[in-house]
């Protein structure tokens, strides 16, 4: 792990859950890997030996409460913070429920270091300590000092007891009213799966690029993204990866539902466009995406997303695509025939969607074309890890084959040589 990853999963953790800024808790980096196979005895727990980082949360909860406590005295009471006098005063209302309150923060602040963690790409996981004392000799703390988390990060950790267990929606999740179950296809009132396209993206080396650019950048290209959901009320974006700043998967639907043959041909052929537009122009900031879009039973509203077409969608663009490209589902295929400005049959027989045809205007789209050239060109030639070379390579052949193809009339018209197009691979 990086220094700069390591900083900013502790800073997540010193974040503050109270509005006094308190900061009660300690955290201990153990990074030896012997001391860190000790701790993983004195705990009991085996699936700690795969990690390659420990972070101990510890408390002195003497000292925390004693902060509390000259915090409290200090609120106005007439302000706004002081409506919260009360709850504070409870929270040293006894000795239970002060350092409930010291173990409550703790374990938030563990829970943020996971969560950084793993938005961060590494593996994380949070362990409740229940016997510390053989954890507080090996680290040297003092009495007095409580250890009650630690925050494995790294490896490949083994799930602890019972996280395997199989437990149904109606088991676990209720709706409205403890005991009336949270059905996987009834959730609302009248909800269902509707026939819908359904789209799945991910911006490649989204996560590299948010250390290697400035805020104003990142934000141009989420804005780009979010317009992926903006002229429908039913689409919708979504975050994954856990607990995460910057969102670079997106799912995309509309409704098929209720409409005949002739308004499901348009809404289709109108969705493909825009997203070929889109994609187009982050291709034309040197953002790539992949992705996969097919047809089938979803249910969307404001706070879920699930169903058939959704799994198979992401199956698309995990699975399939592979190449900094939009994969077509083959039930798509009769709506694309006589669409070549749409959609084009790769190397490996799947539809892919052409964003180098995005547009109606022979100039622009010509000249975005020897834009791009230039982009994937200089991207190639920077690129140092193998996999990112051989994605640039099979976007580069993309180019070429393109270029190959566009009419010499259309080079004229746009005063551009077709050599400007090609890529030398």
């Amino acid at each position: 792990m990086s220094d700069e990853d390591l900083a900013k999963i502790l800073e997540a953790g010193r974040v503050s859950d109270s509005d006094l800024v308190l900061l009660p808790q300690r955290i201990v980096v153990v990074a030896d890997s012997g001391l860190l196979r000790e701790i993983a005895g004195a705990l009991g727990a085996s699936a700690l030996l795969s990690c390659s980082l420990l972070l101990i949360v510890a408390i002195e909860k003497k000292e925390a409460i004693e902060r509390l406590s000259w915090a409290i005295r200090r609120i106005d009471t007439r302000t706004n913070l002081g409506k919260q006098f009360e709850r504070y005063e409870v929270a040293l209302s006894d000795d239970r429920a002060a350092r409930a309150w010291a173990v409550g923060v703790a374990a938030r602040s563990a829970a943020r270091m996971s969560l950084a963690a793993a938005a961060l790409g590494h593996a994380a996981t949070t362990f409740e300590v229940f016997a510390p004392e053989g954890v507080s000799k090996l680290i040297g703390t003092p009495g007095h000092v409580d250890l009650p988390f630690v925050v494995a990060v790294g490896g490949t950790l083994s799930q602890r007891v019972g996280q395997g267990a199989a437990v149904s929606l109606e088991e676990a999740y209720f709706l409205n009213r403890w005991g009336e179950p949270l059905s996987p296809k009834v959730t609302r009132e009248g909800a269902r799966y509707s026939d819908s396209l359904v789209s799945y993206f991910d911006i490649l080396g989204f996560r590299n690029a948010v250390d290697a650019s400035s805020p104003e950048e990142i934000e141009s290209v989420l804005v780009r993204m979010a317009s992926l959901s903006s002229h429908d009320t039913r689409l919708r974006v979504i975050t994954r990866r856990g607990l995460s700043t910057f969102s670079d998967h997106v799912v995309r639907t509309v409704m098929l539902e209720g409409l005949n043959d002739a308004e499901q041909a348009e809404a289709i052929d109108i969705e493909l466009s825009e997203v070929q537009l889109v994609q187009a122009n982050l291709a034309g900031m040197g953002k790539l995406l992949r992705g996969g879009v097919t047809r089938g039973p979803v249910y969307i509203d404001d706070e879920f997303v699930f169903g058939p077409a959704l799994v198979e969608a992401y199956d698309l663009e995990h699975d399939v695509a592979k190449w900094p490209r939009i994969v077509l589902h083959e039930k798509l295929r009769p709506n694309l025939v006589g669409e070549e400005r749409l959609a084009f049959e790769a190397n490996d027989g799947r539809l892919t969607l052409n964003y180098l045809a995005a547009g109606d205007d022979v100039v622009e789209r010509v000249r975005f074309v020897e834009s791009h050239a230039r982009i994937v060109a200089d991207a190639l030639a920077k690129a140092a890890r193998p996999d990112v070379g051989e994605k640039l390579r099979w976007l580069a052949g993309y180019q070429n084959r393109v270029a190959s193809e566009i009419p010499e009339a259309d080079l004229v018209e746009a005063g551009v040589a077709r050599v400007s197009l090609i890529i030398s691979v």
